[in-house]
């Protein structure tokens, strides 16, 4: 089913994540997180390439246009909105990369090629590793992790 494969896949970016941060593995010397697009974890070799292919904001696209993992389409989310003010999530955090990282957080999203065709649901998911869904219709697909009254009202905790 395209809509497991999506969550998986959003597990695998997950668990990415903890190790780009655990093992500084763009080798900046600081310990954070990739926030820039699906697409560099990939090129530090934590993802599959079918994965980020699948990203649909690359900083730097592997080919001329995204192609779906499975149906869907995979993005890094720009702004934490359950903060106040809402945080951004591509942050400066040494003086070379540029706003690619944060320090604390990430937040990505899976949403289908073809809302109703390739999958129903949307997914996000962020650093606390608790995923989440809603059906496609219910809300455009998002830029920004929820306010807290966003995420209870339209999403619901996905296991």
């Amino acid at each position: 089913m395209n809509e497991r494969s999506a969550a998986t896949c959003l597990r695998l970016i997950t668990s990415s994540e903890f190790d780009f941060r655990a093992n500084d593995r763009d080798k900046n010397g600081v310990q954070d997180f990739w926030t820039g697009d699906v697409c560099g974890l990939f090129r530090v070799g934590l993802i599959d390439r079918s994965i980020a292919e699948a990203d649909a904001r690359p900083l730097i696209p592997l080919g001329l246009k995204p192609v779906p993992h499975n149906g869907y389409f995979f993005a890094a989310l720009d702004l934490d909105e359950s903060e106040t003010p809402p945080e951004p999530l591509w942050t400066e955090t040494d003086k070379h990369s540029g706003k690619v990282h944060h320090s604390r957080k990430f937040a990505f999203v899976a949403y289908p090629s073809e809302p109703g065709v390739t999958g129903n649901y949307m997914y996000i998911i962020n650093e606390n590793a608790t995923d989440f869904r809603t059906y496609t219709f219910a809300v455009p697909v998002p830029r920004n992790w929820p306010s807290d009254s966003n995420l209870v009202y339209y999403w619901a905790k996905y296991d």
